[in-house]
């Protein structure tokens, strides 16, 4: 079939929601073109046939109904492309566009990274920056399931550097903590010298470098 992906290789056969990845492999095909399911076997009047999805009231992602259960439609396109379920993670969209179910903008994640794969606060504008009552800013960045924030600081953009830093202290320098900076300070090799026990420390120093700058 044009424009289809059929993987003959499964590295875990495991199952998501009752429905194993083989099971799910030997009846559907993924048509890149259309960004659909195409049946496989089933019924004459089936096979060839493209599965219609619907849309889950939150967060607007696609869902199809296979042997009478749902599932999540990107997590299917993912298992397809990559010739497996993704076992314990999660399957975030690049752009955070959920309409957007292209291979290409599907990876493999834990929960806190597609946490970090959010949009800009709304009152700022900046990512894990917060205004205050006060009319002040913290910089805030969630660790081990406790959220730190910062000391009231009264320059946004310093606050967006700050917010930064933290970031890459706390989870480091991979692809999901780079595209969600706020500055183009690109504070990669300042914070690898502070320490992610003293978040309070880091605070202080990235202030003190936008001081100095």
């Amino acid at each position: 079939m044009t424009n289809a992906i059929s993987n003959k290789h499964t590295e875990k056969r495991t199952t998501e929601n009752g429905l194993s990845f083989e099971e799910l492999q030997e009846a559907f095909a993924l048509c890149l073109k259309s960004e659909a399911l195409i049946r496989l076997k089933g019924r004459s009047n089936e096979a060839g046939s493209q599965i219609p999805f619907m849309h889950l009231g939150a967060g607007n992602y696609k869902q199809v109904s296979i042997n009478g259960r749902r599932h999540k439609f990107h997590r299917i396109i993912w298992a397809l492309a990559n010739g497996r379920w993704p076992v314990g993670m999660e399957v975030d969209h690049i752009n955070r566009d959920p309409r957007n179910n292209h291979p290409d903008n599907l990876r493999e994640v834990s929960y806190s990274q597609n946490q970090r794969n959010c949009s800009p606060n709304r009152d700022t504008g900046f990512y894990g920056v917060y205004r205050t009552r006060s009319g002040g800013y913290q910089a805030g960045v969630s660790t081990d399931g406790k959220r730190f924030m910062s000391k009231t600081i009264p320059d946004k953009e310093v606050a967006a550097f700050v917010a930064d830093v933290l970031t890459v202290v706390v989870y480091g320098p991979d692809p999901i903590t780079i595209q969600r900076l706020n500055t183009d300070r690109f504070p990669l090799f300042f914070a690898s010298a502070v320490s992610a026990n003293d978040l309070h420390g880091a605070v202080d120093a990235a202030i003190s470098a936008c001081q100095c700058e």
